[in-house]
């Protein structure tokens, strides 16, 4: 019994580190975190949906691709716009192959 609290405990202080993590790259990346948001960010428990959503900070590029991720259930980076290595490919010229 009193393992199972001790693993809550863990849990939660990991949870909790997360969304400080998330947060830190928030405010990095576009400022100050509108309060809303907060506590969006707040509601979510899982450690894996807290991952990607670190990783969906660090490469969204603006506020509203972010939020549509956060508002997505489902895994994956909506949007075509977090290509990082879109600017890095040449164009393609139309007719040469």
């Amino acid at each position: 019994m009193q393992q199972s609290r001790r693993d809550e405990e863990i849990i939660r202080a990991a949870t909790d580190s997360d969304h400080e993590d998330l947060l830190q790259v928030l405010m990095l990346r576009f400022g100050e975190v509108p309060n809303d948001v907060r506590a969006l960010i707040a509601t979510v428990q899982d450690g894996d949906r807290m991952d990607h959503l670190i990783l969906a900070a660090a490469n969204a590029p603006g506020w509203a691709e972010f939020l549509q991720d956060l508002s997505q259930p489902a895994f994956g980076m909506v949007g075509t716009s977090y290509d990082p290595l879109r600017e890095l490919q040449p164009p393609v010229k139309k007719g040469v192959r």
